[in-house]
């Protein structure tokens, strides 16, 4: 819009529109099945690769063993640390940003992973301090609010665990999110 470019304008805002008519539908539901998930994401990324361009590609890979009609996840539960991989991660690289996005099976769960290669959260940190935005992500916060509620009423347990990625020298060199979800 703010290029007078109306074509990818227009395509942009019909792309936004699904993505936000699919994000309302998945709402009223706690749990959605892994694949209405996958095309959230799958239009959310598209979307960003519309306003950011060239700077990032991705891979969205799930495990051929899983059946993505049958097996349920608690909805927008992986898009917030996309987001952050994009938004806090990628948005500061001079070099190709990379998103890497899977979902595995293991005996009892399904295993959400989330790489970037990116500036790394230390970095992202320092830059939104100089901005005077020291707070927590929005999305984390409600991620995190969410999940105690889900293992509180649920009776499953889903853990998550975030590791900063470092080359040998000790540099960033991105960040890693993995979710464990019991299997619904």
């Amino acid at each position: 819009v703010l290029k007078n470019d109306s074509a990818h304008a227009v395509k942009y805002l019909n792309s936004f529109a699904r993505l936000i008519r699919m994000i309302l539908e998945s709402s009223r539901y706690d749990y959605i099945s892994l694949d209405k998930e996958v095309n959230i994401l799958r239009y959310y990324l598209e979307l960003q690769q519309l306003r950011f361009g060239d700077k990032f590609s991705y891979s969205l890979d799930v495990d051929e063993n899983i059946e993505t009609e049958m097996i349920l996840i608690p909805a927008m539960l992986a898009q917030p640390f996309i987001e952050n991989a994009i938004e806090h991660g990628l948005q500061h690289v001079e070099t190709d940003g990379l998103v890497k996005i899977s979902f595995v099976k293991a005996t009892d769960s399904i295993i959400f992973k989330v790489s970037d290669n990116g500036i790394g959260r230390e970095k992202s940190k320092l830059i939104n301090k100089q901005k005077l935005d020291d707070r927590e992500s929005l999305s984390t916060t409600l991620f995190k609010e969410r999940l105690l509620t889900l293992n509180r009423y649920s009776g499953q347990k889903i853990t998550y665990n975030i590791i900063d990625l470092k080359d040998d020298a000790g540099n960033a060199k991105g960040t890693l999110v993995i979710i464990n979800l019991p299997i619904i």
